[in-house]
């Protein structure tokens, strides 16, 4: 769009244009010294147009300069890849075991995460750990246990995923080619701090009141409650066995 400026100079050049044609049709009209400035006002006022004309085109026409920039140095990722990785939560391994056999490197995975606090967070979580973990070792398949508590594992407890990965789709033993490379179970419980420091408790002192078979029996469940009822000042209703609290879904890769 033009500016008044460039009215205003389309105008005077409008004006010079008439008094030139005027001064070269009828000489006898305009003195020869006027016509020579009339002429080299011409010129003048024609080069300041186009100056001031490309100005204002160049300043009404959009720069894309700088968003060409942006988006070609940063690439961002398509809404389903950026909402998978925000999945994906900071985990610490606790352990691992090689249970490889002869042409099949396999290991097993112990992890906790405790930002992993659904369903959609701890297959995410574990999936990764699985992808890394596989990678590091160049193993053929590895199951990933993610565990409520550090020491959950070691007492027997019932993890919050279970995530095994295949890249060839053979499975554990290499045998069972289904084409799934992922086999994955996992819970969706909510945990809150407290809850977690009971779990832990539960299973770190579990083994003391088994009787003398090494069975948690009721009498043991019911001693074990009674305990962290005093410890966590929790009522002895609200304690759960909690070995039934964990319950896996299979879960669709």
């Amino acid at each position: 769009m033009w500016t008044l400026l460039t009215w205003i100079s389309a105008f005077l050049i409008a004006l010079v244009w008439i008094c030139t044609i005027v001064g070269l049709v009828k000489p006898g009209l305009v003195k020869a010294k006027n016509r020579l400035h009339v002429v080299a006002a011409f010129f003048v006022y024609n080069i300041v147009f186009f100056m001031i004309g490309g100005f204002a085109v160049s300043k009404d026409k959009p720069d894309h300069g700088d968003e060409l920039v942006s988006s070609t140095a940063v690439k961002v990722p398509s809404n389903s890849s950026t909402d998978k990785l925000q999945l994906i939560k900071s985990y610490r391994v606790i352990s691992y075991s090689d249970t490889s056999v002869a042409g099949r490197n396999r290991f097993t995975l112990i992890i906790v995460s405790p930002e992993a606090k659904n369903i959609e967070e701890r297959v995410a979580t574990s999936k990764a750990a699985a992808i890394s973990f596989l990678k590091q070792k160049n193993a053929n398949f590895v199951s990933v246990l993610l565990m409520a508590t550090p020491d959950a594992y070691e007492y027997g407890g019932t993890p919050l995923a279970i995530t095994d990965y295949a890249p060839d789709a053979c499975g554990l033993s290499g045998d069972n080619c289904t084409g799934n490379k992922w086999s994955i179970q996992a819970s969706d419980i909510r945990l809150n701090n407290q809850q977690l420091k009971i779990l832990s408790f539960w299973y770190a002192h579990k083994k003391e009141y088994s009787n003398s078979n090494g069975i948690f029996d009721l009498t043991g469940e019911k001693n074990l409650k009674d305990r962290i009822s005093k410890e966590f000042d929790v009522p002895v209703k609200d304690i759960h066995n909690l070995d039934f609290m964990i319950n896996l879904h299979k879960v669709k890769d």
